[in-house]
């Protein structure tokens, strides 16, 4: 009777310590309809569609809750940019990610750069391209899907389940004995 009530109180307490893991979502999107500065006006931008997606890590899909990104893979014209090429920032309530030429804030004029800003309300990429120096192309029209990316086991699963394993070997055990 105690191994029953002392298996069930360990039972108890793994699955209380047991943390909340966060899911990967991949958010793909489009983004069309670029304009420039008052220089740009009679100007086609250099690349008319942009598309590109990221792998986060969240406990929810929301955009305000992104706790880190994993993968990067934005196409502006012929540049391709991933993850040793970008940065991400988490702040208010959203993310921005840009090209490492401008940093945290709007992509640099001297150099092909992009900027990726969302929250819970709306999404705005922009970029440069050097062939049109000093202008910076903008959107508020992106088109945006999220999809959940299947989960891997984190490495506490595993030892979560081992020491499961092991207690229930321990409680056989003393069965036979």
């Amino acid at each position: 009777m105690f191994t029953r009530i002392s298996s069930a109180i360990v039972a108890v307490l793994l699955l209380c310590t047991a943390s909340a893991q966060a899911a990967d979502y991949k958010l793909t999107f489009t983004a069309t309809d670029f304009y420039g500065g008052s220089d740009a006006l009679f100007m086609t931008p250099p690349a008319p569609v942009v598309t590109g997606s990221f792998v986060f890590s969240a406990a929810d899909a929301s955009l305000g809750d992104w706790q880190s990104v994993r993968e990067i893979d934005v196409v502006v014209g012929s540049h391709r940019y991933g993850v040793a090429e970008s940065h991400a920032e988490y702040a208010f309530g959203g993310v921005v990610i840009t090209g490492n030429a401008g940093g945290y804030g709007w992509p640099s004029t001297v150099e092909d750069d992009f900027l990726l800003a969302a929250d819970l309300e709306r999404i705005i990429f922009a970029y440069s391209d050097i062939s049109t120096s000093e202008i910076i192309w903008g959107t508020t029209s992106v088109q945006v899907s999220i999809t959940e990316v299947t989960a891997v086991p984190e490495p506490e699963t595993y030892a979560m389940l081992l020491a499961g394993l092991g207690l229930m070997g321990v409680v056989a055990r003393r069965r036979k004995a």
